[in-house]
Formats: structure tokens, sequence, C-alpha cells
């Protein structure tokens, strides 16, 4: 399973560059304009963020800044979807994170934007202090203080519609959790399935009816997604990155790689390093 952390990304038109194209890989996150505005896509749809706006995005998608004003400034928070799904777990509700997955732009109230501008405040602070056990409780405590705040705002604007189909979106949520524990290790769709004691194909079809994409299209987006984030940032030679991810050679993977992405690693690995550079 892949390690990941909780992170804040401040955002203005000055190094849009930089952050041009933001890998969630399995990670959920929220985008919060504060001044100007910019389209945020996710997954190829477009959504334009005025300020005071929010917008929340799911796991494993594509998400990029396409265009902003010069005045533009805001924040992206990015958690663990595993940790979205722990906080939210006790509200018996989780299910209905697909609902928001549809519906991902809101305007903040003014209240809870004051707030969760005061949260990320919070976390910057504290993640740039010590790390004693007790820090790192408290920034713990702080993230999920966050989350809840960032869907009380969501739900204040839009409330959710009744749940029609809670088993087909519980089949959809069982399904993420597996792939987070199991994506480097496991590529086959009937491995998930049967994890659920379901056929491949209606459980395929679930997945399409409930996320828009078949269940493959998802285990690609997290194995391509922890691909690019090792070939960008662990240090690791893509030899160490296959092996590591369960593929059975570095030729194999480079094949694999290029045919859901349309680079090898090595030209993905130099087109970073290039535009890192600019």
């Amino acid at each position: 399973m892949a390690h990941l952390t909780q992170y804040i990304v401040k955002l203005t038109a000055e190094n849009r560059s930089e952050h041009h194209d933001l890998l969630s890989a399995i990670q959920a996150g929220a985008f919060i304009c504060t001044d100007g505005s910019a389209i945020i896509r996710v997954n190829n749809v477009g959504r334009k963020l005025n300020a005071g706006d929010m917008l929340l995005y799911p796991p494993y998608s594509k998400v990029s800044l396409e265009d902003n004003d010069d005045d533009f400034k805001g924040y992206l928070a990015s958690v663990d979807y595993e940790f979205v799904i722990a906080s939210v777990k006790p509200l018996e509700w989780s299910a209905n994170l697909h609902f928001i997955s549809r519906h991902p732009v809101v305007r903040l109230l003014e209240n809870d934007y004051e707030v969760i501008l005061s949260l990320i405040g919070l976390i910057e602070h504290k993640t740039a202090q010590n790390t004693s056990p007790l820090s790192l409780l408290l920034l713990s405590s702080l993230w999920e203080s966050l989350t809840y705040q960032v869907l009380t705002a969501y739900l204040a604007v839009h409330p959710l519609e009744p749940d029609s189909d809670s088993v087909k979106n519980n089949i959809a949520l069982t399904f993420q959790a597996d792939l987070m524990q199991h994506f480097t290790t496991q590529r086959e769709v009937a491995f998930y399935a049967a994890q659920q004691r379901l056929s491949s194909r209606y459980f395929s079809t679930v997945i399409k009816e409930v996320t828009g994409h078949n269940a493959f299209y998802w285990i690609v987006q997290a194995v391509t997604g922890e691909a690019k984030k090792r070939i960008t940032e662990s240090g690791l030679s893509i030899k160490e990155i296959a092996y590591s991810l369960n593929f059975r050679s570095p030729t194999f993977f480079s094949r694999w790689f290029k045919q859901y992405t349309g680079l090898t690693p090595k030209e993905f690995k130099q087109q970073r390093s290039v535009k890192q550079t600019l």
C-alpha cells in the first residue's frame, strides 16, 4: 500500500506553472479560491472557481490548474482518501461522497469560508513546527477538523439528495478501499470482484454506473498515479519502481506505462524535469 500524507499547497498566478499538473493518485482534496478566478480541470471536465468558491475532487482523479486571472490566489488541501472515509464513517453517509464528486463546486458561506482558512493557517503553522508525538496528534486533529468543516460547508450550500441505491454505492466504496490496499500488487478486475463475491462483469458494470468509469479504469489511474509519484519524487530507479509495483520486469512496466500514459517512464521523467526547469 502507498504511504501518502496530507498536504496544503498555496496557489498563486505566479507559481501556477509549478502546479499545472496536480497528480492526486489515491488522494481526495479541496480547492478554495481566495482571490480572482481560475479553471480547475478534473478528469477532463473544467470547472470555473471565483473568489469564495470551493471545489471538491475524488481520489484517482487527473487534476490540473488550466487557467487563472493575474490576481488569482487559492489553496489546495489534499488528504488520503482512507483518511476521509475514516473521518466520515461515524456519520454513516460515506457513500454520498459519490454524489459530491458529481456536484463538486459550491459558493462558501462567509463564516464557513473564514473557518476553513483559519484551519488551513493553523495546519500550515503546526506543520512547520517540531514533530513531537503531541504535535503530530494535534496536527492530525486539525486535519480531521478541516475535513469535517469542508463537508459541513458543502452541506450548508448543497444538501445531499436521498441515496437511491446504497447497495451499489457501497460496492463502489468498498472497491475504492480495496484498491487503496492492493493496487501495488493486484491489477486484475477479477481480484477486486472476488473480494466482494461478485462476478467481474456485474462488478465492473456497477462501478461504471456509480463512478462514470469501469473498474479497470480506476485500477489504471491508481497504478499510473503512484508510478508517476515514485518516478518524480522517490529517487528510485525505473527498475526499482517496476519491481516495487509488482511488474514482472522493467521492460513490461515501461510498455504498460506507455500504453496508458503515452510516454515511457524515462520519457515522463525527462518531461517533468524540463517543466521544473522552465
